[in-house]
Protein backbone atom coordinates (compact mmCIF):
# COMPACT_ATOMS: atom_id res chain seq x y z
CA UNK A 1 0.00 0.00 0.00
CA UNK A 2 1.47 3.53 -1.09
CA UNK A 3 1.92 6.00 2.04
CA UNK A 4 0.38 8.78 2.19
CA UNK A 5 2.19 11.70 1.60
CA UNK A 6 2.24 13.94 4.38
CA UNK A 7 -0.02 17.12 3.78
CA UNK A 8 2.31 20.30 4.15
CA UNK A 9 1.07 23.06 6.82
CA UNK A 10 1.69 26.54 5.16
CA UNK A 11 3.14 28.91 7.88
CA UNK A 12 1.37 31.08 9.77
CA UNK A 13 2.15 35.17 8.83
CA UNK A 14 2.68 35.17 12.31
CA UNK A 15 5.28 32.64 12.44
CA UNK A 16 7.20 34.39 9.59
CA UNK A 17 6.97 37.70 11.40
CA UNK A 18 8.64 36.12 14.56
CA UNK A 19 11.48 34.50 12.16
CA UNK A 20 11.80 37.65 10.95
CA UNK A 21 11.98 39.45 13.72
CA UNK A 22 14.75 37.35 14.85
CA UNK A 23 16.67 38.01 11.76
CA UNK A 24 16.45 41.36 12.25
CA UNK A 25 18.04 41.21 15.92
CA UNK A 26 20.78 38.54 14.66
CA UNK A 27 21.63 41.30 11.35
CA UNK A 28 22.18 43.90 13.85
CA UNK A 29 24.11 41.93 15.99
CA UNK A 30 25.77 41.31 13.26
CA UNK A 31 26.53 45.17 12.16
CA UNK A 32 27.24 45.86 16.16
CA UNK A 33 29.96 43.52 15.48
CA UNK A 34 31.66 44.86 12.46
CA UNK A 35 31.19 48.36 13.53
CA UNK A 36 33.37 47.81 16.11
CA UNK A 37 36.06 45.45 14.61
CA UNK A 38 36.34 48.36 11.89
CA UNK A 39 37.42 50.45 14.69
CA UNK A 40 39.68 48.44 15.89
CA UNK A 41 41.19 47.35 12.77
CA UNK A 42 42.47 50.88 12.32
CA UNK A 43 43.48 51.03 16.43
CA UNK A 44 46.89 51.14 16.18
CA UNK A 45 46.72 50.40 20.01
CA UNK A 46 44.32 47.74 20.11
CA UNK A 47 45.52 44.88 21.85
CA UNK A 48 43.69 42.46 19.37
CA UNK A 49 46.17 41.32 16.41
CA UNK A 50 44.86 42.06 13.21
CA UNK A 51 45.07 38.40 11.97
CA UNK A 52 42.51 37.71 14.79
CA UNK A 53 40.18 40.97 13.79
CA UNK A 54 40.32 40.03 10.10
CA UNK A 55 38.88 36.04 10.79
CA UNK A 56 36.34 37.61 12.97
CA UNK A 57 34.96 39.97 10.10
CA UNK A 58 35.53 37.85 7.16
CA UNK A 59 33.23 35.54 9.72
CA UNK A 60 30.32 37.96 10.17
CA UNK A 61 30.37 38.68 6.28
CA UNK A 62 29.73 34.88 5.87
CA UNK A 63 27.18 35.39 8.74
CA UNK A 64 25.32 38.41 7.32
CA UNK A 65 24.35 37.01 3.82
CA UNK A 66 23.29 33.92 5.11
CA UNK A 67 20.84 36.10 7.66
CA UNK A 68 19.76 37.58 4.82
CA UNK A 69 19.52 34.74 2.60
CA UNK A 70 16.81 32.97 6.22
CA UNK A 71 15.40 36.09 6.04
CA UNK A 72 14.29 36.27 2.55
CA UNK A 73 13.02 32.55 2.52
CA UNK A 74 11.80 32.11 6.21
CA UNK A 75 9.90 29.13 6.83
CA UNK A 76 11.29 28.22 3.18
CA UNK A 77 8.16 29.98 1.73
CA UNK A 78 9.73 32.36 -0.25
CA UNK A 79 7.84 32.06 -3.42
CA UNK A 80 4.26 32.81 -1.84
CA UNK A 81 5.32 34.73 0.87
CA UNK A 82 3.07 38.00 1.07
CA UNK A 83 5.85 40.11 2.05
CA UNK A 84 8.00 39.00 -0.75
CA UNK A 85 4.72 39.84 -3.35
CA UNK A 86 4.48 43.44 -1.97
CA UNK A 87 8.25 44.15 -2.02
CA UNK A 88 7.86 42.82 -6.11
CA UNK A 89 5.05 45.21 -6.65
CA UNK A 90 6.99 47.86 -5.37
CA UNK A 91 10.22 47.22 -6.56
CA UNK A 92 8.48 46.24 -10.11
CA UNK A 93 7.34 50.18 -9.89
CA UNK A 94 10.87 50.99 -11.22
CA UNK A 95 11.00 53.98 -8.76
CA UNK A 96 14.02 55.71 -8.14
CA UNK A 97 14.44 57.10 -4.15
CA UNK A 98 16.72 59.63 -3.59
CA UNK A 99 15.69 61.03 0.32
CA UNK A 100 16.87 58.87 2.68
CA UNK A 101 17.28 61.09 6.03
CA UNK A 102 15.03 58.32 7.67
CA UNK A 103 16.99 55.66 6.79
CA UNK A 104 20.80 57.95 8.47
CA UNK A 105 18.91 59.16 11.67
CA UNK A 106 17.97 55.37 12.22
CA UNK A 107 21.81 54.04 11.65
CA UNK A 108 23.07 57.18 13.60
CA UNK A 109 20.91 55.53 16.61
CA UNK A 110 21.45 52.34 16.32
CA UNK A 111 25.05 52.40 15.20
CA UNK A 112 26.92 55.37 14.74
CA UNK A 113 28.44 58.04 12.62
CA UNK A 114 30.31 55.24 10.87
CA UNK A 115 27.24 53.76 9.40
CA UNK A 116 25.88 56.69 8.18
CA UNK A 117 28.70 58.09 6.58
CA UNK A 118 29.37 54.69 4.40
CA UNK A 119 25.47 54.69 3.99
CA UNK A 120 26.30 58.54 2.65
CA UNK A 121 28.81 58.08 0.84
CA UNK A 122 27.14 55.13 -0.89
CA UNK A 123 23.97 57.08 -1.71
CA UNK A 124 26.56 59.88 -3.55
CA UNK A 125 28.21 57.33 -5.14
CA UNK A 126 25.43 56.51 -7.72
CA UNK A 127 26.43 53.43 -7.21
CA UNK A 128 23.49 51.13 -9.40
CA UNK A 129 23.15 47.11 -8.82
CA UNK A 130 19.87 45.20 -10.28
CA UNK A 131 17.59 44.12 -8.03
CA UNK A 132 13.62 43.19 -9.22
CA UNK A 133 12.49 41.22 -6.18
CA UNK A 134 13.63 39.59 -3.07
CA UNK A 135 13.64 36.33 -5.12
CA UNK A 136 16.42 37.67 -7.23
CA UNK A 137 18.14 38.77 -4.34
CA UNK A 138 18.42 35.87 -3.06
CA UNK A 139 19.75 33.85 -5.38
CA UNK A 140 22.59 36.67 -5.85
CA UNK A 141 23.10 35.58 -2.15
CA UNK A 142 23.26 31.64 -3.11
CA UNK A 143 26.13 32.81 -5.81
CA UNK A 144 28.04 34.80 -3.41
CA UNK A 145 28.32 32.52 -0.78
CA UNK A 146 29.33 29.80 -3.36
CA UNK A 147 31.84 32.48 -4.67
CA UNK A 148 33.22 33.67 -1.49
CA UNK A 149 33.59 30.11 0.57
CA UNK A 150 36.51 29.79 -2.49
CA UNK A 151 38.22 32.79 -1.40
CA UNK A 152 37.35 32.71 2.22
CA UNK A 153 41.29 32.05 3.71
CA UNK A 154 42.66 33.24 -0.07
CA UNK A 155 45.88 36.01 0.45
CA UNK A 156 43.71 37.85 -2.13
CA UNK A 157 41.26 38.67 0.68
CA UNK A 158 43.48 38.81 3.63
CA UNK A 159 45.98 41.01 1.94
CA UNK A 160 45.55 44.77 2.46
CA UNK A 161 42.18 44.85 3.89
CA UNK A 162 42.07 47.69 4.75
CA UNK A 163 40.61 48.03 1.45
CA UNK A 164 37.99 45.18 2.08
CA UNK A 165 36.24 47.06 5.44
CA UNK A 166 34.25 49.59 3.33
CA UNK A 167 32.86 46.79 1.27
CA UNK A 168 32.36 44.47 4.52
CA UNK A 169 30.46 47.81 5.94
CA UNK A 170 28.32 48.01 2.91
CA UNK A 171 27.02 44.23 3.40
CA UNK A 172 26.30 44.66 6.89
CA UNK A 173 24.17 47.50 6.47
CA UNK A 174 22.61 46.32 3.81
CA UNK A 175 21.46 43.22 5.43
CA UNK A 176 20.18 45.74 8.53
CA UNK A 177 18.37 47.84 6.02
CA UNK A 178 16.62 45.20 4.44
CA UNK A 179 15.66 43.45 7.65
CA UNK A 180 14.38 46.63 9.23
CA UNK A 181 12.07 47.74 6.69
CA UNK A 182 10.50 44.28 5.80
CA UNK A 183 9.21 44.03 9.32
CA UNK A 184 7.50 47.45 8.62
CA UNK A 185 5.21 45.50 6.14
CA UNK A 186 3.24 43.97 9.13
CA UNK A 187 2.54 46.92 10.83
CA UNK A 188 -0.28 49.36 10.35
CA UNK A 189 1.54 52.24 9.60
CA UNK A 190 2.23 51.78 6.21
CA UNK A 191 5.24 50.35 3.72
CA UNK A 192 7.15 51.72 0.74
CA UNK A 193 10.22 49.46 0.21
CA UNK A 194 12.86 52.46 0.27
CA UNK A 195 15.25 51.01 2.88
CA UNK A 196 15.18 47.49 0.74
CA UNK A 197 15.82 49.18 -2.02
CA UNK A 198 18.84 51.24 -0.98
CA UNK A 199 20.16 48.22 1.72
CA UNK A 200 19.68 45.61 -1.04
CA UNK A 201 22.16 47.49 -3.51
CA UNK A 202 24.58 48.34 -0.54
CA UNK A 203 24.56 44.24 0.02
CA UNK A 204 25.14 43.77 -3.51
CA UNK A 205 27.73 46.35 -4.46
CA UNK A 206 29.67 45.33 -1.04
CA UNK A 207 29.68 41.55 -2.40
CA UNK A 208 30.37 42.45 -5.68
CA UNK A 209 33.48 44.71 -5.12
CA UNK A 210 34.60 41.96 -2.29
CA UNK A 211 34.97 39.00 -5.06
CA UNK A 212 36.70 41.34 -7.18
CA UNK A 213 39.15 42.35 -4.58
CA UNK A 214 39.53 38.64 -2.81
CA UNK A 215 39.92 37.49 -6.80
CA UNK A 216 42.53 39.51 -7.84
CA UNK A 217 45.30 37.52 -7.31
CA UNK A 218 43.79 35.35 -9.89
CA UNK A 219 42.29 37.64 -12.25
Amino acid sequence: MAKRRKKYNEPSRHAIRNDRGNYLGNAQGHLHLVVNLTKKFRDSGATESKDQVISKLIELTDKCSSTLKQYINARNFMEKDELNAEIRKELGKSQTYTEFDLETRWLSHKFGELCVASCQQFIESGAEANIQSMESLYNRIVEFREQFRRIYDSADLRGNFESHLDEILKIAIGTALVCEDGLKYYKSTGFSARSIWLGARMFLVGTETLLQLGNAGEM
